[in-house]
């Protein structure tokens, strides 16, 4: 199972659809309107689509918790 960055996993969980696949739709869609000066954002983008594919529904839901920052007080 390929490992997430943590700036693949914020991206995924502002991104985050209902399932595995609505995220993954929801990434590329926004990568639509990445601007060419937008390289860095439309290469993590790019990994983390990728990755996403790369990992069964059942491995998106158990680590769906992983694409939300840990807010400690």
């Amino acid at each position: 199972m390929p490992i997430f960055t943590e700036d693949e996993c914020l991206l995924i969980g502002y991104y985050m659809g209902d399932n595995r696949e609505d995220t993954i739709l929801n990434l590329e869609e926004m990568s639509e309107y990445i601007s060419s000066d937008e390289s860095d954002l439309d290469l993590l983008t790019s990994s983390a689509v990728y990755k996403l594919t790369q990992i069964t529904d059942e491995q998106f839901n158990a680590m769906s918790d992983d694409f939300f920052p840990d807010f400690k007080e």
